[in-house]
């Protein structure tokens, strides 16, 4: 019965993983699965509703493919957190601890990712490489500003 309590992030389903999992009904690939098979609708609709609120809002240059692109690039940073979130919550079982530990990983990763103005020195700069968060950003800020000239001499290479 010890071998389901390590699936604390579903605390609603948790007395049914306990009987279930010693005699082989359930597993967590399946699990893990079958939840992000169900959540994949939520996962790529309300970044679509978010992204059709904020252009008519904010004003965003998003007409054709870039709204795509600016729209894929938000369902896979949803997908990703969303992953990350489940392997935060199988991975640590205590909630008071997981409060602790889930900012302190989450944020280097919005320091090293470029959403905030941090000089990294040239030492740690190849981490801002492997996260995923970098990469979503910048297919957003390419989205919206490429084509647009603020002041004379300003490239696309310059964000």
């Amino acid at each position: 019965a010890e071998q389901g309590l390590h699936f604390k992030v579903f605390s609603m389903r948790g007395l049914l993983t306990v009987i279930m999992l010693p005699i082989g009904m359930f597993g967590a690939l399946p699990y893990v699965t079958s939840r992000i098979v169900a959540e994949l609708p939520m996962l790529t609709i309300l970044p679509l509703i978010f992204v059709s609120i904020a252009t008519s809002m904010v004003g965003f240059q998003l007409q054709g493919a870039r709204l795509l692109y600016h729209w894929a690039a938000l369902v896979l940073m949803t997908i990703n957190a969303f992953g990350y979130g489940l392997f935060m919550g199988s991975m640590i079982t205590n909630d008071g601890v997981l409060a602790v530990i889930g900012p302190l990983a989450i944020v280097p990763m919005m320091l090293f990712s470029g959403v905030t103005a941090v000089n990294i020195t040239p030492a740690l700069n190849w981490i801002s490489y492997v996260i995923y968060l970098r990469y979503c950003i910048l297919i957003m800020f390419q989205t919206e500003i490429d084509g647009l000239e603020f002041y004379t001499g300003c490239s696309t290479d310059q964000y």
